[in-house]
């Protein structure tokens, strides 16, 4: 006996409405199969409801809401197939849906999350020969098999299946139900143009006649016709063979037509958070609730703790009535901001909104104790000022201490600078940063309570944002020119100083000091033509700040200048051109390389050797830009350092370094490594030279070859590197689209055999968020073309800024893509097989004012660079008649004789709500009963094989807790069925509490013998579900699957 599978995935939900349904009368068009049911079910608070005010609350962030995509104005392919998609039903055949937007073609989308809208511009009256659809001269809505306008342009795809991965290539679609306004009508019809031409009827709601065809492996329109405005809820099914087994998948399509149809999402206001107290001891509960306008508003309201800038989400609770509230016990030490903000359900329905301000609770750590703080002497420093901070309201537990640290501008995001604490204790609660400087302000304070040495464990901390302000200057005028706000580690800070002429005996000094320091200390620098050059590395700007000083003729300081540090930015440096390995003796022959790029630096070089990391290891005399030394065996695992030194003072920039391995040349053990290819340290930048270098051991012989391998981002295969035929390989050059290409090295003897093979490796290019340079334009359009000529036109890539000497491509990517936008597409669509650098058409009259763009691809389609600017194509004759273009119409034929096995839910009962569990006589469980929804099994079959129906329950799940399907159990029972239909009941299946199966293992709902069950057969059965006391409060979800076979 032959199988027919049916899958079916509609949400089960336990204790919630019907669902939105829009507004309006509506009736059932047809009354086919549909393949869900869904079970619904309120729980009962179980036990004691903590944190709970007549609905749900839990802690965390709120559900995420659902958005369905509103679909209107481009081309979609509404009703599409895929098979191994793993996105949909674990990439098995699906029947979902597909859609283009301005910058993407073909984007994947499960049917339930699109809202397709057919508006007010196809609307027209029905001509004479369509009085299928409605009364001759009534107002239709009509999307067209061929584009009109910028309207929706609905079709039908199956192109997502692999070519003969299903039978014949063929699918069968079914129109299962229609659920649309009262008294309306829907037609499918396929024809060689629009309204007036022959015509192919597909689907009808109206006409039995009409509810299936089949298509082949093929992207295709058709004309809808929609008789009424309003929802419409096309319900689809797909059905395939694959090795002869018939293999179905079923899908819901909501089409709304007319402008006025769609819903339009209200607007919502979230009242401030209201709270029982505005005062709190540490891990006391606080209660807050809101309320939010509309009350018919679905969704929640999360309570956020926004202190501080940063958000916290406390917990969420579900709305009731437009109000919601919680009890909160995990408000931190200090004063606390909180805001409520509605979450809706479905964004479609209700906007999202805010409080207007929030509330403020106060938490100390004992009643009536200090606000957690850092408490400083004065709000605003002024320079001089001495900064005295103490913290209050910090409770220490057992062996913890409290730590002082520091952030100011001149280190990196989250680098602290200690105060005190670990091997320099902090005494008591307060401390002392020394005198105010302009350089402070904005710098952050924090403090921690410490039990061990690492930040992160920190229990409680609390900062501060010094205010100090401007500095200026003091006993004379003193002021900067050419000061800038930043610098790179190593740049020169060049200024001028302004004041008025020294008399005689008066003279002018630099001075620096220490962040935190009190007295200033004389300094050198260097000036040229009255422009000072200050340095921007350790003793300058870095951990410095400066001021210049007038002295009078008794050397005390009469004038000084506002205190300065700019901040200062690291510099990079890396080593490059290393091979991966060296025989011993061998020359190493590597470079520093500083970024940005700075003259004058001055280098060091060492190897280390020493377990201790931070040993240097310093070579006398390696101090050139470049490390030209014998490898030693004694190096090997040891690491080469460079360290990049200031011009200015001599100062340290920056350090690099790379591991080293030194062998020996012995030929029993061959070896060929890959060097460095970053050339930044972990990464290149685009137009970087990438240096492919491969050292072998032994020594190669002269005719000894090398073969580079390599594997681009978006292919499946390693291939030979273009111009990959020598140990070191120049030419290439980094871009983006090359970032993470895989390679690797095999050194062979000259008769080809292997020597040895590489690991493979890979670089990685990052331009810091800058777009790529390479531009893509199309070449060779004429300003006109007469009907019938041949066009080629080219796709050329460029540069916007090519390397010095550079004479390779502007990109390593062969692969191109060509798009067309027609007149009348609201996007453009990829050219089937323009995948060339160049592509050639015969201009037809369709193509009139057709856009044609160009782009750079991967191997698996991407769009790396592109797509270009436009070329439109002007075509000059009138249209020559022709086939019609690239398309097919096949038509086929079910005889009545093939019949089918169907399992359907009507739409009305596909939501069941189980009433509130409530306590057994034992106290052992949470219990209810309900009734199932009827279930039909239709069998049309020749041969009357037999049938059985099953179904089976996934887990139920709420939003923060979840019990097994096997608590439900039923007791079937046949409903009706047709004279002699022999239809057998299945067994009672008690629900599995304590312990056994229940319903998470498929149970038989009814079957019927061989020879039997021909016809129509609705199924019914009784629901008890047991659950345990401990169960958590919930509305919890489920989904129960029929299958018939």
């Amino acid at each position: 006996m032959s199988r027919t599978w049916h899958r079916v995935r509609r949400p089960l939900v336990v204790g919630g409405g019907e669902g939105r349904r829009g507004s309006g009368r509506r009736r059932r068009l047809t009354r086919l199969a549909a393949t869900t049911l869904a079970l619904s079910m309120v729980a009962l608070a179980v036990g004691p409801s903590v944190g709970t005010t007549g609905a749900q609350a839990a802690e965390g962030p709120a559900p995420e809401p659902r958005e369905y995509v509103v679909v209107r104005g481009t081309h979609a392919d509404a009703i599409a197939t895929f098979l191994g998609n793993p996105d949909f039903n674990d990439g098995a055949f699906a029947l979902e849906s597909k859609y283009d937007t301005s910058e993407q073609t073909g984007i994947p989308i499960t049917a339930e999350n699109a809202w397709f809208v057919v508006d007010d511009g196809l609307k027209q009256n029905v001509p004479a020969g369509y009085e299928f659809i409605g009364e001759v001269g009534t107002s239709i809505w009509l999307a067209p098999e061929v584009r009109s306008g910028e309207s929706l342009w609905p079709g039908f795809s199956t192109e997502s299946v692999p070519n003969n991965a299903i039978d014949g290539n063929t699918t069968k679609l079914t129109l299962v139900d229609v659920d649309g306004p009262e008294g309306a009508n829907f037609e499918l019809w396929a024809s060689s143009s629009n309204l007036g031409a022959p015509i192919d009827r597909l689907w009808s709601a109206s006409d039995e006649d009409f509810k299936s065809w089949t298509l082949g492996r093929v992207h295709k329109h058709a004309s809808w016709a929609f008789t009424k405005a309003g929802r419409y809820d096309l319900t689809v099914e797909a059905e395939v063979a694959i090795d002869g087994q018939k293999v179905t998948d079923t899908a819901v399509y909501t089409f709304f037509v007319g402008d006025d149809s769609l819903p339009a999402a209200q607007e919502t206001q979230t009242s401030t958070a209201r709270s029982d107290t505005t005062a709190a001891v540490l891990g006391e509960p606080v209660q807050f609730s809101a309320s939010v306008l509309p009350r018919t508003a679905q969704g929640w309201v999360e309570f956020v703790d926004t202190t501080g800038g940063e958000e916290t989400v406390l917990g969420h609770a579900e709305i009731d009535n437009g109000d919601a509230s919680m009890t909160v016990s995990s408000l931190e030490l200090g004063t606390r901001d909180v805001i409520a903000r509605f979450v809706p359900e479905v964004v479609n329905y209700f906007t999202p909104s805010t409080a207007s301000a929030p509330l403020r609770v106060t938490v100390t750590a004992e009643a009536g104790g200090d606000e957690l703080g850092i408490y400083p002497n004065k709000q605003v420093y002024e320079p001089g000022d001495e900064i005295v901070l103490e913290v209050r309201g910090m409770p220490l537990q057992g062996r913890e201490t409290i730590w002082w640290r520091m952030w100011t501008g001149n280190q990196p995001d989250g680098s602290y600078i200690l105060i005190c604490g670990y091997n320099n204790p902090c005494r008591g609660t307060t401390v002392s940063l020394g005198p105010a400087s302009a350089t402070l302000d904005g710098a952050r304070v924090q403090v921690l309570a410490m039990a061990g040495f690492s930040f992160l464990d920190a229990r409680v901390r609390t900062d501060i944002v010094l205010q100090v302000s401007d500095g200026t200057w003091t006993g004379e005028q003193i002021t900067f020119d050419g000061l800038e706000d930043e610098y790179y580690s190593g740049d020169p800070a060049n200024v001028t100083v302004d004041h008025r002429d020294l008399e005689d005996g008066e003279s002018a000094r630099w001075v620096r000091r220490a962040v935190r320091a009190t007295d200033w200390s004389p300094v050198e620098v260097v000036q040229n033509d009255g422009v000072y050059s200050i340095p921007t590395t350790s003793g300058g700007f870095l951990d410095r700040e400066y001021a210049y000083q007038i002295l009078g003729a008794d050397q005390n300081v009469i004038g000084q200048s506002a205190a300065i540090q700019p901040r200062v930015l690291a510099r990079d440096v890396t080593i490059v051109d290393l091979a991966g390995v060296y025989r011993d003796g061998q020359p190493i022959n590597a470079r520093a390389n500083v970024y940005p790029a700075l003259e004058g630096v001055t280098y060091q070089w060492g190897v280390n050797t020493n377990p201790n990391p931070n040993n240097f290891g310093a070579i006398a005399g390696a101090t050139d830009v470049t490390f030209g030394l014998d490898a030693r065996l004694s190096w090997n695992r040891g690491t080469l350092k460079v360290r990049a030194f200031d011009p200015l003072n001599g100062a340290q920039i920056a350090q690099g370094q790379q591991e080293l391995l030194v062998v020996e040349d012995n030929p029993a053990n061959p070896l060929v490594v890959i060097g460095t290819l970053n050339t930044h340290g972990d990464h290149l930048h685009s137009t970087d030279p990438l240096r492919f270098r491969a050292s072998a051991v032994p020594e190669p012989a002269s005719n000894d070859r090398f073969q580079w391998y390599w594997k681009l981002p978006g292919e499946d295969e390693f291939a030979e590197m273009p111009r990959g035929n020598q140990a070191n390989v120049d030419g290439y050059y980094g871009e983006q689209g090359l970032s993470n290409t895989q390679v690797y090295v095999v050194h062979r003897k000259e008769n080809g055999e292997e020597i040895a093979r590489s690991t493979t490796t890979s670089f990685i290019v990052y331009d810091h968020g800058s777009p790529p340079p390479q531009r893509v334009s199309v070449k060779g359009a004429a300003p006109a073309v007469s009907v019938g000529d041949e066009v080629t036109l080219t796709a050329e890539v460029t540069l916007d800024a090519a390397p010095q000497g550079y004479q390779g491509p502007a990109t390593h990517f062969e692969g191109r893509q060509w798009f067309v936008k027609l007149p009348g597409q609201a996007t453009a669509e990829p050219i089937e097989g323009a995948t060339d650098g160049t592509y050639t058409f015969v201009a037809s009259q369709d193509w009139d004012g057709a856009q044609i763009t160009a782009a750079v691809v991967r191997g698996d389609g991407r769009v790396l660079y592109g797509p270009s600017q436009p070329v439109t194509v002007h075509v000059d004759d009138e249209a020559v008649p022709g086939d019609g273009g690239a398309a097919q119409t096949i038509t086929a034929e079910l005889d009545a004789r093939d019949g089918a096995l169907v399992i359907s839910v009507d739409p009305d009962d596909r939501v069941l709500n189980l009433p509130t569990l409530e306590l057994s006589a034992d106290g052992k469980s949470w219990g209810t009963t309900g009734e199932l929804r009827p279930v039909t099994v239709t069998d049309t079959r020749p041969g009357t094989p037999g049938w059985s129906a099953s179904g089976q329950v996934g887990d139920f799940t709420s939003a923060n807790a979840s019990f097994d399907g096997a608590y439900l159990g039923w007791g079937p029972k046949v409903l009706n069925q047709a004279a002699g239909q022999g239809v057998n009941v299945g067994d009672v299946v008690a629900p599995g509490f304590p312990d056994g199966d229940g319903l998470s293992a498929a149970r038989t709902l009814a079957s019927a013998d061989t020879g039997k069950g021909k016809g129509t057969a609705r199924l019914g059965a009784d629901l008890e579900l047991r659950v345990p006391t401990d169960t958590p409060p919930g509305l919890y979800q489920a989904i129960l699957t029929f299958t018939a076979i």
